[in-house]
């Protein structure tokens, strides 16, 4: 039988949530059939370039496959609650990120840090500024300098979902300039790969504020 449910833990700061199996359930052939990570973001960004090296990692220990499954939508809430909510049979692992913090606080869902009993902290990924190479800032200097001359809503950036890492990152930004939270007109995506793709089409114009590398069109500022 499954004892409990548990997370690989640690963006900003990525866990890892497992659904782990009781001592003597570990005792039998575990495991039998292909494992699932789920990710709560999609395909390309930070959380699930990390999920697939723990993936490939994970292979090699267990003899099976271990498929990476993107469960995206709902600021992260989609996949979170399949973690969650999945069967205890010891199949299902998941990639928690540093959402499950503020989804009830901001009225998002019920999930919590409590939802989940946290493995390990996986890695954590530091927030930076990336624009496009084609675009007015050259450093992250011209960025600031342009945040602190714009009008409310001129500027705007993207990353995850509303209330994630990478827009609390960019509330603290503007606090820390001395400029009110909610200056930046905030675009949701469902993670830092379909945002940084938004911000190479132009949809996202002015700059764009994420966790992951930048890819060849866009260039990091700074």
């Amino acid at each position: 039988m499954i004892a409990r449910r548990a997370v690989l833990a640690g963006l900003g700061s990525l866990a890892l949530s497992a659904l782990v199996a009781a001592p003597g359930a570990l005792a039998q052939s575990y495991p039998t059939r292909p494992v699932q990570l789920i990710v709560p973001w999609a395909a390309g960004g930070g959380s699930d370039t990390v999920a697939r090296i723990i993936a490939a990692g994970l292979e090699k220990e267990l003899g099976q496959p271990v498929n990476v499954v993107n469960r995206t939508g709902g600021n992260g809430m989609t996949g979170h609650s399949a973690i969650a909510t999945a069967t205890l049979d010891g199949y299902t692992l998941g990639l928690a990120t540093s959402e499950i913090a503020s989804y009830k606080v901001l009225g998002l869902g019920d999930i919590t840090p409590e939802s989940f009993d946290l493995i390990s902290r996986v890695t954590t990924i530091p927030a930076g500024i990336t624009v496009k190479a084609d675009g007015p800032y050259k450093t992250a200097q011209d960025v600031l300098d342009a945040l602190k001359k714009a009008k409310k809503d001129e500027l705007s950036a993207s990353g995850t979902g509303t209330g994630g890492a990478w827009h609390l990152a960019v509330a603290g930004l503007n606090k820390a300039l001395g400029l009110p939270a909610d200056h930046v007109k905030y675009v949701p995506s469902q993670g830092g790969a379909p945002a940084l793709n938004e911000l190479a089409a132009g949809g996202c114009p002015s700059w764009l504020f994420l966790r992951s590398r930048p890819r060849r069109s866009p260039k990091a500022a700074g």
